[in-house]
């Protein structure tokens, strides 16, 4: 064990010496150094004291705990007051108390973020009887009837569920639904007995062993991806996806089993199962993602008059939608993350598909073929064609000259593959002018062709590309982070962008940033000063006009508060650190630290003055003054 540990980062803090512990006895000398030394490892990594009257407050909550399971958030503010904690703290206490398991409460959700969770262990004993196979004590014949829809086909009855939670108080019911709809242990229905809601439980589904998906090729009319663990994977992970899956589409179109679920989705099919993996060193169970394409188009030949059906093709922009929603899925809700849980793959197409053999996605989407370590070639063309945002040619094409009368969809924001971000990147230049043409003319350059479509994007992500690479290498990001933190409604997207151009793919998403309108990096660009990201790209710098510089992508609060971080000194940055109660580790620059400061609330619009007042009052007059300063 300790050989496989070797060269590895965290070698250094294994402790290699052997303890002999005797689990017959209370205590003896090898469970007293064991004890000790953990004590000094705590203190080694720097473990950061708690304040004793958050300790008070956790106590206070616990205590409410044993006759409430929940409170509003209100009364937890209030009880937290009087225990001596700030106003601008609390918040960081109960979230501090969420994390480490003794309460639940979240920021995010609409209907959770004003109720508190007191009793865990209670809360779990309610969702239990609805997520486990141990039938609970039903006398009543009607109940016991609609329980049985539950083993049957997963649907739970409102009227069930109330009978049984009816121990409970009443006004926590929606509280209770809110949380198994935010873990995704059920999904709504549409309802067709009134007052009686259904829904959906997808570790309840049953089993039809017919309808297996398996590991087969894909063909023009089809694209898979295989979800494979790094050690193993939950069934929860399955679960959790049908219910995210049901909400992206149409659900009434759906068929979900245990083991297989079809969803219809803007003419498409999309099915997610269960596979089981039988080659040699894989991981033997893994979750196939299968995208179908359902519409069939029409054409007209050319020698007559006669329309024929076409073959349907399946549309890369509604590939990458769902390819995304998956990657998305699996981050924030099932806690996972590429190529550290799991590896998103795609069987070898050169190679017989009983064998199984399974290639790594992002290898295909950056290679025209790949080979496999059977010494075969394998073509991408198919994946890249449905996955990636530039066209791509293929030797068919060539040859096809019947035109499709199938209306082609307006392209829409593109994600790029990670594997992108480390390419070399040479500036563009050619067509510049004409690009910059169709961006000034706005919403007409929609009908214009679709090449010119596919030109002008090709570009425009290429100067995304070379802006991102430029921001990075001056450590621009987390002050791009907080100009642009109004505009992004989830929070955790903003964390989790770990470079600007994952950034930019944010705004992209959120609609922000477009092929025909990027006015917010012009703005981005006068705001914090970067005129020298001009010179990487003439695009960029064609558009960009020295002589405008109105700003109307940024409010003057997000303005004001870039002037602020540009003002604060490394002594005011340390004496906020201190008053704010930051750790050194957990801040990395002043920017870092403004986005604390606003997750925590300690940094809001309408209590901008209180917060001004701190910081005048501790020696960082000129800083608060910028906060100050008309725009």
């Amino acid at each position: 064990m300790f050989d496989k540990m070797e060269g590895m980062k965290y070698a250094a803090h294994v402790d290699r010496k052997m303890y002999m512990v005797d689990n017959t006895v209370k205590s003896h000398a090898d469970i007293k150094k064991l004890k000790k030394n953990i004590g000094k490892y705590m203190q080694a990594m720097g473990m950061k004291e708690v304040p004793i009257n958050w300790l008070n407050f956790q106590e206070r909550l616990q205590d409410i705990g044993k006759t409430k399971v929940c409170i509003p958030y209100n009364e937890a503010s209030r009880i937290g007051t009087e225990c001596g904690i700030s106003e601008e703290a609390i918040i960081v206490a109960i979230t501090y108390m969420n994390d480490i398991g003794k309460i639940l409460h979240s920021n995010k959700d609409e209907k959770l973020k004003n109720t508190v969770i007191t009793n865990l262990h209670t809360m779990i004993q309610m969702l239990t009887t609805v997520i486990t196979v141990f039938p609970p004590a039903i006398k009543d014949m009607e109940m016991k009837r609609r329980w049985k829809r539950l083993n049957d086909e997963g649907i739970l009855e409102e009227k069930v569920l109330r009978y049984l939670w009816q121990n409970q108080d009443e006004g926590n019911f929606e509280i209770f639904v809110e949380v198994m709809r935010v873990f995704r242990l059920l999904f709504e229905k549409k309802t067709k007995e009134e007052g009686n809601r259904e829904f959906l439980v997808p570790c309840r589904m049953k089993v039809d062993n017919d309808t297996s998906l398996e590991v087969t090729k894909d063909d023009r009319q089809m694209v898979s991806v295989y979800l494979t663990p790094k050690d193993f994977l939950p069934d929860a992970v399955y679960h959790t996806l049908v219910a995210a899956f049901l909400e992206l589409t149409d659900c009434d179109n759906s068929q979900v089993f245990r083991n297989r679920s079809d969803f219809s989705f803007e003419g498409h099919r999309v099915s997610l199962g269960a596979v089981k993996i039988t080659r040699e060193n894989e991981k033997p169970h893994a979750i196939k993602l299968e995208i179908f394409c359902l519409t069939i188009g029409h054409y007209s030949t050319s020698t007559n008059a006669t329309t024929t059906l076409s073959e349907p093709k399946l549309e890369p922009s509604i590939c990458r939608k769902v390819l995304n929603y998956l990657r998305n899925q699996l981050k924030t809700v099932c806690n996972i993350y590429e190529g550290s849980g799991y590896n998103l793959r795609v069987l070898c197409d050169a190679c017989n598909p009983n064998d199984h053999h399974l290639i790594d996605l992002e290898k295909c989407l950056t290679n025209d073929t790949v080979q496999c370590n059977r010494m075969k070639s394998m073509d991408t063309t198919h994946i890249r064609h449905c996955f990636l945002s530039e066209p791509v040619s293929t030797p068919s094409q060539a040859h096809e000259s019947v035109p499709q009368l199938v209306p082609t969809p307006v392209p829409e924001p593109v994600i790029v593959p990670d594997s992108e971000l480390s390419q070399t990147i040479e500036p563009v230049v050619s067509n510049a002018g004409s690009i910059e043409k169709k961006v000034h003319e706005g919403a007409s350059f929609d009908h214009r062709s679709h090449t010119s479509k596919e030109s002008a994007e090709k570009e425009f992500q290429t100067m995304l590309l070379q802006v991102s690479t430029w921001c990075d290498h001056h450590d621009l990001l987390h002050k791009l982070k907080v100009l642009c933190n109004d505009m992004i409604t989830d929070f955790s997207d903003l964390q989790n962008a770990g470079s600007t151009i994952e950034l930019f793919n944010v705004l992209k998403r959120c609609g922000h940033l477009t092929v025909t309108n990027f006015k917010v990096l012009i703005d981005a660009i006068n705001v914090t000063g970067s005129n020298g990201v001009l010179e990487v790209n003439k695009l960029l710098k064609d558009t960009y006009d020295e002589d405008d510089n109105y700003v109307n992508s940024f409010s003057p609060y997000r303005q004001r508060l870039i002037k602020f971080g540009k003002a604060l000194s490394e002594d005011n940055i340390t004496t906020l650190t201190h008053l704010k109660g930051f750790s050194k580790k957990q801040r990395k620059n002043q920017w870092t630290m403004i986005l604390d400061l606003e997750r925590r609330r300690i940094i809001t619009e309408e209590g901008l003055p209180s917060f001004i007042n701190d910081l005048k009052e501790n020696g960082m007059s000129v800083a608060a003054e910028k906060l100050e300063d008309p725009i």
